[in-house]
């Protein structure tokens, strides 16, 4: 049972079998969503190996010459938007702000935050208006006592 497992023929097929899947996963989450154009990146690590850290805003910025003034990056399996242009920022920022007003999830803010339960890490939805109506009623009723 053993040879046939290490055997060349099964371990190809298994090979070529788990590229083909990544291939397939990469490509319907490349499409899933109508992001702006950005750099591609390989399937698991998305542009990690294109990145330097220490220079992330001029590499951003030199994409931007070249995607546009919004690009997608994909660290790993976390997509994110950058914005480089002024009217574009005001677009984000004013016009749609509550598009864009929910925090990324995250494991260690979802412990800081007890499950997203406060105003700082939570998403905008009717609870988040709740607690901050009555924390901006409560500052504003120790300021007058």
């Amino acid at each position: 049972m053993l040879e046939i497992l290490l055997s060349g023929s099964v371990t190809t097929t298994i090979l070529v079998g788990l590229f083909v899947g990544l291939f397939v996963y990469w490509l319907i989450q490349r499409y899933k969503y109508n992001y702006p154009p950005g750099p591609s990146g390989l399937p698991i690590l998305g542009n990690l190996l294109q990145i330097d850290q220490d220079k992330l805003h001029e590499q951003v910025f030199e994409w931007s010459k070249k995607y546009g003034p919004v690009v997608t990056v994909k660290f790993g399996h976390v997509t994110m938007l950058f914005v480089n242009d002024i009217d574009a920022a005001l677009e984000v920022l004013v016009k749609k702000s509550t598009d864009f007003a929910n925090r990324m999830l995250s494991p260690s803010l979802d412990v800081f935050s007890k499950g997203g339960k406060d105003i700082a890490f939570s998403n905008y939805g009717p609870t988040w208006k709740l607690h901050r109506r009555i924390a901006s009623k409560g500052l504003r009723c120790s300021v007058i006592s």
